[in-house]
């Protein structure tokens, strides 16, 4: 490696550490950098703000290099702003949230036309406190990847400006709102929720959706084969034996829902 190269990766280190440090352990490699955050460091904070890193190349030219952060079996007392910028795979495994939590993707205007911008959650059991899943500009989304279930419990869940493409999604909350957003996965979506507003918005799934809604006030779009909402089936597809099974498990799912 040439001296040069090696002064850049060097002074590359020396920033990413002083960067990130205060989250937890970062792992540097070549090809991705990871930042796994510290119980001590960061379940007392009141933002989390993660982005990825900036780098100039030739000609004053713009590059952003993704940084993915892992948050696992932490608990946050208080209420905190997560921050999405630049690139940054944000990931919580079995975390708990006591209060509000609010995931913000922060778009940088700018970078809008030459930068994809987002976030990747991976959450079970939210609880006890409200939860806010939004984009402060419409054009950007949110990019749920999931190799298992999406589980969302707590009291009001809103998602504001944002696109979520999951394996699976289940939320129990007291109210749901839903504005100019969508959830699309290729399995099942289940929703209970005491209250429901959803302006503009898709619920899609190639599989079947339960919605279970006690003030029947739900007035968004669903698109999908077997679609239950309070229990009434409203599909139109044709009955073939494996919407039979399809439409079966659905009725098991509202009875334990209820």
């Amino acid at each position: 490696m040439a001296i040069l190269d090696i002064i850049k990766q060097k002074n590359r280190e020396s920033f990413i550490n002083k960067r990130y440090k205060d989250l937890g352990k970062v792992v540097i490699n070549d090809e991705d950098i990871t930042v796994y955050a510290s119980l001590e460091l960061v379940s007392d904070k009141d933002i989390l703000f993660c982005a990825g890193m900036f780098s100039i190349g030739e000609n004053h030219s713009y590059s952003i290099e993704p940084v993915t952060f892992i948050f696992e079996n932490i608990t946050f007392h208080k209420s905190i702003i997560v921050a999405i910028r630049n690139g940054a795979n944000v990931i919580f495994k079995n975390c708990v949230f006591d209060d509000k939590v609010v995931f913000f993707n922060s778009v940088n205007l700018e970078l809008i036309n030459n930068y994809y911008n987002y976030g990747f959650f991976v959450t079970t059991d939210l609880c006890s406190g409200d939860v806010t899943i939004q984009n402060d500009y419409s054009i950007g989304s949110f990019n749920y990847v999931d190799n298992g279930d999406v589980s969302i419990q707590c009291n009001k869940l809103e998602i504001v400006n944002t696109n979520l493409k999951v394996s699976k999604f289940k939320t129990i909350t007291k109210q749901l709102i839903m504005e100019n957003s969508k959830i699309i996965s290729d399995s099942e979506i289940i929703i209970k929720s005491l209250s429901m507003q959803a302006n503009d918005c898709l619920i899609q799934s190639n599989f079947g959706v339960a919605i279970e809604n006690r003030n029947n006030d739900f007035n968004g779009k669903v698109d999908s084969p077997i679609y239950f909402y309070n229990h009434e089936d409203l599909s139109t597809c044709v009955v073939n034996e494996e919407m039979k099974a399809r439409k079966i498990y659905f009725i098991s799912l509202g009875r334990i829902l209820i």
